[in-house]
């Protein structure tokens, strides 16, 4: 599951080994933890995944 970290709406904790979601609409989604990847942004479109890895890679070519 990938999740955005800088989402407004939704609030990440980690319990364990799990990782629970709790969002402002008031609907809560637990996961196993090993399966989330959280990603610095405010929604995971494929835009803002594109994005993101662009970003990523352009960072690690300019080192």
């Amino acid at each position: 599951m990938i999740l955005p970290t800088e989402n407004p709406k939704l609030v990440l904790r980690e319990e364990g080994d799990r990782l629970v979601v709790d969002c402002l609409s008031k609907e809560r989604f637990v996961f196993p933890r090993s399966n989330c990847a959280l990603l610095p942004i405010t929604n995971t479109t494929a835009e803002m995944i594109a994005e993101y890895l662009a970003h990523r890679v352009r960072e690690d070519l300019v080192k």
